[in-house]
Protein backbone atom coordinates (compact mmCIF):
# COMPACT_ATOMS: atom_id res chain seq x y z
CA UNK A 1 0.00 0.00 0.00
CA UNK A 2 1.47 3.36 -0.93
CA UNK A 3 1.46 6.62 0.99
CA UNK A 4 -1.15 8.13 -1.35
CA UNK A 5 -3.74 5.42 -0.75
CA UNK A 6 -6.83 6.87 1.03
CA UNK A 7 -6.66 4.37 3.91
CA UNK A 8 -3.16 5.66 4.70
CA UNK A 9 -4.64 9.04 5.56
CA UNK A 10 -4.19 9.74 9.28
CA UNK A 11 -7.65 11.28 9.49
CA UNK A 12 -9.37 8.30 7.83
CA UNK A 13 -7.43 5.80 9.97
CA UNK A 14 -8.47 7.54 13.17
CA UNK A 15 -12.09 7.92 12.07
CA UNK A 16 -12.22 4.20 11.32
CA UNK A 17 -10.72 3.43 14.74
CA UNK A 18 -13.31 5.61 16.51
CA UNK A 19 -16.05 3.86 14.53
CA UNK A 20 -14.55 0.51 15.60
CA UNK A 21 -14.64 1.65 19.24
CA UNK A 22 -18.29 2.72 19.01
CA UNK A 23 -19.11 -0.46 17.11
CA UNK A 24 -17.50 -2.54 19.86
CA UNK A 25 -19.54 -0.71 22.51
CA UNK A 26 -22.75 -1.23 20.49
CA UNK A 27 -22.08 -4.94 19.92
CA UNK A 28 -21.18 -5.49 23.59
CA UNK A 29 -24.28 -3.62 24.80
CA UNK A 30 -26.62 -5.38 22.33
CA UNK A 31 -25.37 -8.85 23.27
CA UNK A 32 -25.77 -8.09 26.98
CA UNK A 33 -29.23 -6.60 26.41
CA UNK A 34 -30.39 -9.54 24.32
CA UNK A 35 -29.11 -12.18 26.73
CA UNK A 36 -30.45 -10.48 29.85
CA UNK A 37 -33.89 -9.74 28.38
CA UNK A 38 -37.00 -11.57 29.48
CA UNK A 39 -37.00 -13.38 26.14
CA UNK A 40 -33.74 -15.23 26.79
CA UNK A 41 -33.01 -16.17 30.38
CA UNK A 42 -31.40 -19.62 30.39
CA UNK A 43 -31.48 -21.76 33.51
CA UNK A 44 -27.97 -23.01 32.79
CA UNK A 45 -25.33 -23.07 30.09
CA UNK A 46 -26.41 -23.47 26.48
CA UNK A 47 -23.74 -25.58 24.82
CA UNK A 48 -22.64 -24.36 21.39
CA UNK A 49 -19.68 -26.74 21.17
CA UNK A 50 -17.85 -29.07 23.61
CA UNK A 51 -15.69 -26.14 24.74
CA UNK A 52 -17.93 -23.07 24.19
CA UNK A 53 -21.27 -22.23 25.82
CA UNK A 54 -23.55 -19.28 26.42
CA UNK A 55 -24.06 -18.81 30.13
CA UNK A 56 -25.52 -15.76 31.80
CA UNK A 57 -23.37 -14.56 34.69
CA UNK A 58 -24.42 -11.26 36.27
CA UNK A 59 -22.23 -9.85 39.00
CA UNK A 60 -23.90 -7.02 40.92
CA UNK A 61 -21.80 -4.23 42.29
CA UNK A 62 -22.89 -4.79 45.90
CA UNK A 63 -22.72 -1.72 48.08
CA UNK A 64 -22.96 -3.60 51.38
CA UNK A 65 -20.11 -1.75 52.99
CA UNK A 66 -18.27 1.53 52.73
CA UNK A 67 -15.16 -0.39 51.59
CA UNK A 68 -16.96 -1.94 48.61
CA UNK A 69 -18.35 1.45 47.58
CA UNK A 70 -14.88 3.02 47.53
CA UNK A 71 -13.40 0.01 45.73
CA UNK A 72 -16.12 0.21 43.05
CA UNK A 73 -15.67 3.97 42.72
CA UNK A 74 -11.90 3.55 42.37
CA UNK A 75 -12.39 0.90 39.67
CA UNK A 76 -14.82 3.11 37.73
CA UNK A 77 -12.44 6.08 37.93
CA UNK A 78 -9.55 3.85 36.85
CA UNK A 79 -11.51 2.59 33.85
CA UNK A 80 -12.45 6.15 32.88
CA UNK A 81 -8.81 7.24 33.12
CA UNK A 82 -7.77 4.23 31.02
CA UNK A 83 -10.31 5.25 28.37
CA UNK A 84 -8.90 8.79 28.32
CA UNK A 85 -5.33 7.46 27.99
CA UNK A 86 -6.36 5.12 25.16
CA UNK A 87 -8.14 7.95 23.32
CA UNK A 88 -5.05 10.14 23.73
CA UNK A 89 -2.84 7.33 22.40
CA UNK A 90 -5.26 6.81 19.50
CA UNK A 91 -4.98 10.44 18.39
CA UNK A 92 -1.22 10.80 18.93
CA UNK A 93 0.28 7.55 17.65
CA UNK A 94 2.12 7.61 14.35
CA UNK A 95 1.78 3.86 13.74
CA UNK A 96 -1.31 3.17 11.63
CA UNK A 97 -1.37 -0.51 12.55
CA UNK A 98 -1.80 0.37 16.22
CA UNK A 99 -4.73 2.69 15.57
CA UNK A 100 -7.30 -0.06 14.87
CA UNK A 101 -6.11 -2.18 17.80
CA UNK A 102 -6.35 0.79 20.16
CA UNK A 103 -9.89 1.38 18.85
CA UNK A 104 -10.85 -2.20 19.78
CA UNK A 105 -9.38 -1.91 23.29
CA UNK A 106 -11.03 1.48 23.79
CA UNK A 107 -14.40 0.05 22.70
CA UNK A 108 -14.09 -2.87 25.13
CA UNK A 109 -13.16 -0.59 28.03
CA UNK A 110 -15.99 1.85 27.25
CA UNK A 111 -18.51 -1.01 26.93
CA UNK A 112 -17.60 -2.40 30.35
CA UNK A 113 -17.50 1.06 31.94
CA UNK A 114 -20.89 1.95 30.45
CA UNK A 115 -22.42 -1.20 31.89
CA UNK A 116 -20.92 -0.58 35.34
CA UNK A 117 -22.20 2.99 35.38
CA UNK A 118 -25.68 2.32 33.91
CA UNK A 119 -26.58 -1.05 35.42
CA UNK A 120 -24.18 -1.34 38.34
CA UNK A 121 -23.42 -4.88 37.18
CA UNK A 122 -20.95 -6.87 35.14
CA UNK A 123 -22.63 -9.28 32.74
CA UNK A 124 -20.59 -12.13 31.28
CA UNK A 125 -22.21 -14.35 28.68
CA UNK A 126 -19.49 -16.34 26.89
CA UNK A 127 -18.10 -19.43 28.60
CA UNK A 128 -14.94 -21.17 27.36
CA UNK A 129 -14.23 -24.44 29.12
CA UNK A 130 -12.41 -27.70 28.66
CA UNK A 131 -12.68 -30.57 31.11
CA UNK A 132 -11.55 -28.60 34.15
CA UNK A 133 -8.34 -27.39 32.47
CA UNK A 134 -9.69 -23.90 31.98
CA UNK A 135 -12.92 -22.03 32.70
CA UNK A 136 -13.34 -18.49 31.35
CA UNK A 137 -16.57 -16.51 31.63
CA UNK A 138 -16.38 -13.20 29.77
CA UNK A 139 -18.33 -10.66 27.71
CA UNK A 140 -17.87 -9.10 24.26
CA UNK A 141 -16.09 -6.06 25.74
CA UNK A 142 -13.50 -8.35 27.32
CA UNK A 143 -13.05 -10.14 23.98
CA UNK A 144 -12.47 -6.83 22.15
CA UNK A 145 -9.86 -5.86 24.75
CA UNK A 146 -8.02 -9.18 24.39
CA UNK A 147 -8.08 -9.10 20.57
CA UNK A 148 -6.86 -5.48 20.52
CA UNK A 149 -4.02 -6.22 22.93
CA UNK A 150 -3.01 -9.31 20.92
CA UNK A 151 -2.90 -7.21 17.74
CA UNK A 152 -0.73 -4.63 19.54
CA UNK A 153 1.65 -7.34 20.77
CA UNK A 154 1.86 -9.11 17.41
CA UNK A 155 2.27 -5.78 15.63
CA UNK A 156 5.42 -5.17 17.63
CA UNK A 157 6.80 -8.62 16.79
CA UNK A 158 6.23 -8.48 13.02
CA UNK A 159 8.17 -5.96 10.91
CA UNK A 160 5.87 -3.71 8.95
CA UNK A 161 6.19 -1.63 5.80
CA UNK A 162 7.18 2.00 5.99
CA UNK A 163 3.74 3.13 4.77
CA UNK A 164 1.99 1.81 7.86
CA UNK A 165 4.38 3.44 10.32
CA UNK A 166 5.01 6.96 9.13
CA UNK A 167 2.02 9.22 8.77
CA UNK A 168 1.97 12.03 6.28
CA UNK A 169 2.37 15.37 7.97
Amino acid sequence: MNQNHPICSPVISRILAVLMAFGAVAIDWKIKTLLTSKIFVPSGPIDISPWFSLWLGIYPEALKSNHQFWASLALNIGMALLAVMLATWLFTTQDRRKIGAIGLVLGGVLGNLLERLCDGTITNVFYLHHGGYFDFLFNAGDAFIVVGVLILILGNLVPHPKCCVEMAA
